[in-house]
């Protein structure tokens, strides 16, 4: 997926971003979320307070035959929307420009009402006039001032090759004790004693003589 932006500040400048991927754009990182999904916009009349309009922002369902879901919280304080859509009214694909939208009116836990809804098309919903006047794909885009997102990830990168050093380089250790005029030779190793017997055998063998290092 890859999502186009545009920036007014004294001139027009075009960014495309895909996802997982950032840019760096006057003196700002930019990221593509893999979040995406579609914003409704929505008309709602009472007839007694002037009409205002919301913006529905839903997921992205993930198959054709499946519904993204969402929920609205309505003026009165008492009511809420709670929604859903398919990509497709006819579930046929997911890439489709004619999603369809169906709302549910509830008062508490009690459903008063629901409607189905496709872009242009109005519908009553308990007390509302309720207009879907447009749809639109929506996608989140993340902006990050300065480095403090590039330091991070180097320190995990610095701590994680440590952690792989730590593991990989395993600490030997040979003690030399006098004792009585001899003196006695101790080798060893915190783990993984079989990969590096063979230096054990070395080092004892050098000890006692038989060999030369």
């Amino acid at each position: 997926m890859t999502s186009y932006g545009r920036f007014l500040q004294g001139r027009s400048d075009r960014l495309a971003l895909k996802a997982f991927e950032g840019k760096n754009f006057r003196g700002q990182m930019f990221y593509l979320s893999p979040k995406f999904g579609t914003a409704f916009f929505l008309q709602i009349y009472s007839g007694v307070a002037p009409p205002f309009g919301a913006i529905l922002a839903i997921d992205r369902p993930q198959r054709r035959d499946k519904a993204g879901y969402g929920q609205l919280s309505m003026p009165d304080g008492h009511m809420h929307l709670k929604a859903k859509y398919y990509a497709d009214a006819e579930k046929k694909g997911m890439l489709s420009t004619n999603p369809l939208l169906v709302l549910r009116l509830y008062e508490g836990e009690r459903l008063l009402n629901e409607i189905e809804l496709l872009r242009g098309e109005s519908g009553s919903l308990g007390p509302y006039l309720v207009r879907l006047d447009d749809v639109r794909s929506m996608a989140e885009l993340l902006t990050v001032a300065g480095f403090g997102v590039s330091g991070i990830y180097c320190g995990f990168a610095v701590i994680f090759i440590g952690a792989v050093l730590v593991y990989c380089s395993t600490p030997r250790e040979v003690v030399l004790q006098g004792t009585n005029g001899a003196v006695r030779v101790n080798w060893s190793s915190v783990r993984f004693r079989d990969l590096y017997r063979g230096e054990e055998e070395r080092i004892m063998s050098c000890c006692r003589g038989e060999k030369k290092p």
